[in-house]
């Protein structure tokens, strides 16, 4: 017999639940749980080094010259959001920031070149003028993809791939190349095997050569229309000769751990593989890098720096209809990139 005022109500299993009153009572005095809280959301920040060797260059006799490459790195990884420091160039010190949306790059100089290296005819400006200048990139870039260099491509494919690798019609670049401006940078199929875990980085990786790619690859619109881009695309048309499932990349996980409920490669190995003049597959590029910490982390920030003057390349105004790749602007204190609605940028 319920008391006068109280009401019940039945769930959805048909069982009886507490009178209001009496729930309400429970409640008061800490006897029920409330709710749980939605779980927070995850990062995990991660150094490590990555070594690389190129076989670019030959002798007099045309044997290929190993040149190795090593760099470090820094980033901070989760589903919605990563961001990374890269020691890929050694004047520069490159930094990566994915807010879910949009991809930036922030450049700066942190070193004169070396007195052997040859000095680039377009740099005219002293080091001490240089390193005041900071260099952002912006991109749309759903899943995170950076669309960088080597110094940021193999360490985002072994730590924060896993979103975009989920997404539907995705391509996967060949991560040993510029793939701004490489022609053959998304012209390949993939076969990926992904960690069974809700972050998905992956186990295996292989590139192979695929025509049906090779036609939309080629006029991917993350590539930049320069002219060796431009002349790939007029000579080649629509009538390429490609043979399918020729492997050109590989990419295996040696060594994994468990971090937050996630898995994430310990050490990796990876290798571009191409044919001589023989027709003999040789290595092309091949490297490996190890973890050297992984530890808990806050949500990564942001790569803008408040009363900074940087120069701007704005890749969100790519114009189809036109040759035009991007928009390039000053701002004079870089704490946020505008919108692209934003009637300065218009």
């Amino acid at each position: 017999m319920l008391p006068a005022g109280a009401s019940t109500s039945v769930g959805a299993a048909g069982g009886r639940v507490a009178p209001r009153g009496r729930l309400l009572r429970w409640l008061l005095l800490g006897f029920l749980p409330l709710a749980p809280r939605a779980q927070a959301e995850r990062y995990v920040a991660i150094t490590a080094q990555v070594t690389a060797t190129s076989f670019v260059s030959r002798d007099t006799n045309g044997t290929p010259i190993a040149q190795p490459r090593s760099w470090s790195l820094e980033c901070v990884v989760g589903t919605n959001a990563w961001s990374m420091e890269t020691a890929w160039m050694q004047t520069d010190r490159d930094a990566w920031y994915f807010d879910g949306t949009n991809v930036y790059e922030r450049i700066q100089v942190i070193a004169p070149p070396p007195a052997s290296a040859p000095r680039s005819p377009f740099v005219t400006m002293p080091y001490e003028q240089a390193k005041l200048l900071i260099t952002v990139r912006v991109r749309s870039s759903p899943g995170g993809l950076p669309v960088g260099n080597v110094g940021v491509n193999l360490p985002w494919l072994a730590f924060c791939s896993g979103p975009y690798l989920k997404l539907a019609g995705r391509v996967v670049p060949l991560p040993t190349t510029d793939l701004l401006i490489a022609p053959n940078a998304f012209v390949y199929a993939d076969q990926t095997r992904t960690f069974p875990d809700a972050l998905g980085l992956p186990q295996s990786l292989i590139l192979s050569t695929s025509g049906r790619q090779a036609e939309s690859g080629l006029r991917d619109e993350r590539l930049l229309r320069t002219g060796p881009i431009l002349r790939v695309r007029m000579l080649t048309g629509r009538k390429l000769r490609v043979v399918d499932g020729l492997p050109t990349f590989r990419y295996d996980v040696d060594a994994v751990t468990n971090f937050a409920g996630w898995s994430f490669p310990l050490a990796f190995h990876f290798g571009e593989y191409e044919p001589d003049r023989n027709g003999t597959w040789r290595p092309y590029v091949t490297g490996a890098g190890r973890v050297t910490s992984i530890g808990a982390a806050v949500k990564p920030v942001s790569i803008f720096l408040p009363g900074a003057r940087v120069t701007v390349t704005d890749y969100r105004f790519r114009q189809k209809d036109r040759l035009m790749d991007d928009l390039m602007y000053n701002l004079t204190n870089f704490s946020a990139i505008p919108a692209v609605d934003d009637p300065r940028l218009q």
